[in-house]
């Protein structure tokens, strides 16, 4: 009798723990929504001020902590299915050029 009581208490503590993995991963999923509606926004407008404007640009306006002191970008603003990158080609229809020009590597060598 005791171990089915144990199971049982097992079994809920289980399906307390799968509902509460949906709840987050449901907030998570809801968040980058949000991101990734608060940079078509920011996309949309810098667009209407800057038509001319370069992806690199853009990302240099929204991300400035993303670009280094010689002025290149991350490259993971490249990665082929980097939101950013989509977001950019949707809205503008346009591929950037400079991409292997113009990234740097957040990876460091340790010595």
């Amino acid at each position: 009798m005791a171990s089915q009581q144990e199971a049982l208490r097992i079994q809920r503590r289980m399906e307390g723990i799968r509902r509460e993995r949906q709840e987050n991963e449901a907030l998570v999923e809801e968040a980058a929504r949000m991101m990734l509606d608060i940079n078509r926004r920011h996309l949309e407008e810098f667009l209407q001020t800057q038509p001319t404007a370069t992806y690199e640009e853009w990302i240099a306006d929204l991300h400035p902590e993303n670009i280094d002191a010689s002025g290149k970008m991350d490259h993971r603003f490249y990665v082929p299915d980097s939101d950013h990158l989509l977001l950019w080609k949707e809205l503008t229809n346009t591929h950037p050029i400079n991409a292997s020009n113009n990234a740097t590597s957040t990876t460091t060598s340790s010595s």
